[in-house]
């Protein structure tokens, strides 16, 4: 079983387009072989990862045991090569020496549809290209889309907190901390972010950048999953960064595992429904704008700037 301390990152999230049949998927997607790598040739393979029983003993939620046990499972993507390295031999002769390499993805693959890449950006977007060419080949032939949680879902996260309003979710932010947002160059510079903030909702640079028009790039703060603390940041790209909070650190590697694959599921969940949402509930109203507007005037920050382009584009995102 792999070590997991410190932090998860998950790079890549794809969504198929209907449901999956996890024994099928197994079937199609684990190969391996007997020969090693060689330095001219590099071994791949995919294996499944079995969670030992002990996991049954972290102080998790059973659902989220549960989910992982009959909804999810969970593989590795291995590469085994070889990279060269000069050196002396035994009669201390300079001499090239091929030192073993081993990458690794992991992959979890959801019963809904949803597929999680974890790993180094290089061998992800290997073993994600490996996966989607399986994909189109296979039995399953079923179509796909890469999940990026656009700048207005991560806009709207940011609403319904500043507005003290419960998410339509099993999550729920406890604290938003951490926030940027990007644009074109401007007097306020290209980006703008707050990180280890009280409240990064009423940061001024943050609101500062949402009010000409900048767009969100990533929330970050402590989100509560079914009484567990998880500390996390969402980038608009899709990747989604789940950090070492207090809950987690006193997780082992399993229970690490299983609340960030749960923790993930469901804040796709969350932008599937943010994504059926009519435009009227899916963007901030102007009061938001206006608000966030007056907020930085009473806290003397200068605001000489006009605010009606973003108020404009957002009545039109709303079909107003």
């Amino acid at each position: 079983m792999p070590e997991y301390s410190g932090y998860l990152v998950f790079n890549q999230i794809y969504k198929l387009e209907s449901e999956i049949d996890l024994e099928k998927f197994s079937k199609e997607f684990t190969f391996n072989t007997e020969q090693r790598g060689t330095p001219s040739e590099p071994q791949r393979s995919v294996s499944e990862v079995m969670l030992p029983a002990r996991t049954v003993d972290e102080p998790l939620p059973r659902e989220f045991l549960r989910i992982l046990d009959e909804e999810v499972r969970w593989f590795k993507y291995t590469i085994e090569e070889f990279r060269e390295q000069k050196g002396l031999d035994d009669q201390g002769e300079p001499a090239t020496f091929y030192v073993r390499d081993e990458r690794n993805c992991d992959i979890f693959v959801t019963s809904d549809g949803y597929l999680f890449f974890k790993g180094p950006s290089g061998i992800v977007d290997e073993s994600t290209q490996m996966v989607l060419k399986r994909l189109e080949t296979s039995e399953l032939n079923t179509l796909f889309e890469e999940v990026e949680f656009t700048p207005d879902f991560l806009l709207w996260l940011m609403y319904v907190y500043n507005s003290n309003n419960s998410l339509p979710s099993k999550i729920q932010i406890k604290r938003l901390t951490d926030a940027k947002v990007i644009g074109d160059q401007s007097e306020f510079g290209k980006s703008n972010r707050v990180s280890g903030s009280v409240d990064a909702s009423l940061s001024a640079p943050v609101l500062t950048g949402i009010l000409v028009g900048k767009d969100m790039a990533m929330i970050g703060g402590i989100f509560n999953l079914e009484g567990v603390m998880l500390t996390v940041d969402v980038e608009s790209d899709g990747r989604v960064h789940i950090k070492s909070g207090q809950d987690l650190s006193e997780f082992g590697s399993e229970g690490r595992i299983v609340s960030s694959i749960t923790f993930l599921r469901e804040l796709c969940i969350l932008w599937e429904h943010w994504c059926s949402l009519p435009p009227n509930k899916k963007y901030p109203p102007d009061d938001f704008f206006i608000n966030s507007y007056e907020r930085l005037q009473s806290a003397g920050v200068n605001v000489d700037y006009n605010i009606d382009p973003v108020i404009d584009e957002y009545r039109q995102k709303r079909g107003e």
